[in-house]
Formats: C-alpha cells, sequence, structure tokens
C-alpha cells in the first residue's frame, strides 16, 4: 500500500498502523539475526580457545615412506596408478613430501590427496614411492559442552552433502539403519548423550569377528557381528542417521571414526570407551565415505586404472603388488 499526503484521513488511519508494524517486524527480524549471529560468534571464541589449548599438546615429526612395486604380466590398456597421501588434518601437518618419480598429476578430494601417474611401467615392471615428513600432535582427550554446541545447519552446505550422506555402504534407508538409530538414541535429544548412546549400542549389539567380505551397515546389524572395518562402518551409519557428520580414518593400525560437533570441529571417537580426543597416530587416509572416488575400499592401498575402470589390485589376477609402509621418528 502507498500513502501519500493527500490521502484522507481515514486511509492515513489505515495506512500508519500497517506501514509502523512491517517496521517492527523488520527491525525485530534483523535483531533477532543479530543476535543469533553473536551467540554462535560467543560460542565459537570460547570453543576456539579449548582447541587451541588442545593443539598445544607435545608434538612429534615422524617420517613415513610408501613403495608400491607393481608387476604386470601383461601390459594393462590405459594404465594409471593412483596412491593416497597423508590428509592435513586435526593436527597433523605435512612438513615435507618428495616422490619418486614425479606423478604425472596430484588431486584432491575432501581433504584427502592423491597422486596419479599415468605412463605403463617399463618392461612390465614399475616402483614408486612417496616420502615424507609428518608432524602430529599426542592424542589429547577433548570434553566438549552441551551449551557450547552449535546447530549442525550452522555447517557449511559442501560438509553436510558430503559427510551425512548414505554412500551405499551406510544403508542409510535401510530399516535396520533406521531403527538402530531409533533403539539407541530412544528419546534423548541432547547431542552429546546419543553419541554416547550410539557408541554403547554398538558396542553391545555388533561382536568383533573377521569376516571373508565387507559387508554393509544393515547387514552387519541385521546379523549381530562384522570385523573391525565393518563395526567403524556401522558405528558412522547410526550417527548419520541422527544427523551426525562423520568420516573414516585410517591410521597404519586403526580403523576409526571422526564426527564433527560445531563448534569443535572433527574429533575422534575412541574405538575403546567412546571418548573424544584429538591428535593421536598418524593418519595415512581420511575419507567422508566408504566408497572413495576410485573404488570400494578406504582401508586399501592403492587402485590401478585398466581400459577406463579403477580396480583393486585384488580384483586383478594378472597384477602382483607389493605394498610397504614404513614410519620412524
Amino acid at each position: 500500500m502507498i500513502c501519500s499526503l493527500r490521502d484522507t484521513g481515514v486511509k492515513a488511519r489505515i495506512c500508519l498502523p500497517v506501514v509502523t508494524a512491517v517496521v517492527l517486524v523488520v527491525l525485530s527480524c534483523t535483531s533477532e539475526a543479530e543476535r543469533k549471529q553473536a551467540r554462535i560468534r560467543a560460542k565459537t571464541n570460547a570453543v576456539q580457545e579449548i582447541m587451541a589449548r588442545a593443539y598445544q599438546g607435545v608434538a612429534s615429526v615422524q617420517t613415513v615412506e610408501r613403495r608400491v612395486v607393481v608387476r604386470l604380466e601383461e601390459l594393462i590398456p590405459d594404465f594409471a596408478i593412483c596412491i593416497p597421501l597423508p590428509p592435513e588434518v586435526n593436527g597433523q601437518k605435512i612438513v615435507e613430501i618428495g616422490y619418486r618419480p614425479k606423478p604425472g598429476e596430484i588431486i584432491e578430494r575432501q581433504g584427502q590427496k592423491y597422486i596419479i601417474y599415468y605412463d605403463p611401467p617399463a618392461d612390465n615392471f614399475g616402483a614408486y614411492a612417496w616420502t615424507t615428513k609428518i608432524q602430529t600432535v599426542a592424542k589429547t582427550p577433548v570434553e566438549p559442552q552441551e551449551s557450547l554446541l552449535i546447530s549442525f545447519a550452522d555447517l557449511p552446505a559442501d560438509t553436510l552433502d558430503s559427510y551425512r550422506g548414505s554412500s551405499g555402504i551406510f544403508d542409510l534407508n535401510s530399516n535396520e539403519v533406521a531403527l538402530a538409530a531409533d533403539e539407541a538414541v530412544g528419546t534423548d535429544t541432547l547431542l552429546l548423550r546419543q553419541v554416547r548412546r550410539i557408541f554403547e549400542y554398538v558396542e553391545k549389539t555388533v561382536l568383533v569377528k573377521r569376516s571373508k567380505e565387507l559387508a554393509s551397515a544393515s547387514n552387519v546389524l541385521k546379523r549381530g557381528y562384522g570385523s573391525a572395518e565393518e563395526k567403524t562402518i556401522a558405528l558412522s551409519a547410526l550417527l548419520r542417521q541422527k544427523g551426525f557428520p562423520t568420516r573414516l580414518v585410517a591410521t597404519r593400525k586403526e580403523r576409526l571414526v571422526q564426527l564433527c560437533l560445531p563448534p569443535y570441529g572433527w574429533l575422534t571417537i575412541d574405538p575403546v570407551d567412546g571418548s573424544l580426543f584429538v591428535g593421536g597416530s598418524v593418519i595415512l587416509q581420511c575419507q567422508a565415505d566408504f566408497q572413495n572416488f576410485l573404488y570400494r575400499g578406504w582401508d586399501k592401498g592403492i587402485s590401478i586404472r585398466r581400459n577406463g575402470s579403477w580396480m583393486r589390485p585384488n580384483d586383478m589376477p594378472k597384477i602382483r603388488v607389493n605394498e610397504k609402509i614404513g614410519m620412524t621418528k
């Protein structure tokens, strides 16, 4: 409604309250948005101080070398080999890195880097390696406070899309995962208690037992047992089902789950007692999903391209691959 000075008194009396109401609504909305941002800033600043102290713990530098030797029984058309590199996450810093030979390309996806060699091995034999110095922080417990958490909705959209997706093996749309998540959490609405209850539920219902083939989260929950990797996938699936962003982490000896608790960031779940920590062992791989962009298997070492398709060496009988990861202080 547009009001002019020539409007009648009746129109003026009607117009003035409407305009006043609109202005008050706008001011109210603006001030509420400002108050929300102020609350987020205050919580974020408080948590940043807490996390800064956590990352000031005892640091060490380790030299890590990964060597891959490939022998082919016959020349592979469209040959390429992809080798993951340690990511820079959770207080883990790459001090320096070198390659032998120089890679054809280095790519990055969701914080994880990969080197790719495109040239076929000479005489059906190829040797590839990288050596890096990595600075890590000692394992440091973190005890988040519920009152300092902020909404997942305030996380970047790409974080929500990448780290809360189903990604096939998590089976978020299956009845088994949905029912298990509901049973684990019950009516609890506090986020930190939900994490604790989900961890305890997986501990109680999934027995660690080796299996020949890697099963999805729904199958692991249905049969009640799984390998350490499968148990990790089940834990990640239930957390994602309840809206927690998670990612899968591989060290030399363990497969772990990290979850994002804003504004604390990424925290690792201790597989023994469910506590949360940062730092610790050198992280060799860190992925949003189990089904990475090359092949299925975040705990597998490398992938090889043949006729345009990326495959695990295990699935290619005419290829022999020897891998070794060495670590020194």
